[in-house]
């Protein structure tokens, strides 16, 4: 089971903050982070590695998520086909992880 992550608003890196919030976690019996930003500061990863914590990195939506062929109003790069195949293999990963089957009984 996962918890999302998002950063301070104002992209502050604070250890003790992350560090509390993974402890947290750990007291829920969570596993699993999914980052909602493109990319965190090191020591997010290195707590992560030293505390057992498993990263997803997310995809953030105003970059390619609403990228469609139809969606003029927004200046982003559109999706190609190699896009779909991540997008694919990631939704195929999560569903297979523990907390879904969980939530299968």
């Amino acid at each position: 089971m996962g918890a999302g992550y998002m950063p301070d608003m104002f992209f502050r890196f604070d250890e003790k903050r992350v560090q509390t919030m993974f402890q947290y976690m750990l007291d829920m019996g969570l596993s699993t982070v999914r980052l909602e930003v493109n990319q965190e500061y090191p020591e997010l990863y290195n707590m992560a590695d030293r505390t057992g914590m498993m990263i997803l990195a997310g995809w953030e939506c105003c970059d390619k998520w609403g990228a469609w062929e139809y969606n003029d109003d927004i200046n982003a790069v559109k999706w190609e086909d190699q896009d779909y195949a991540v997008a694919h293999t990631s939704m195929v990963h999560e569903g297979q992880h523990g907390s879904q089957l969980i939530q299968a009984y």
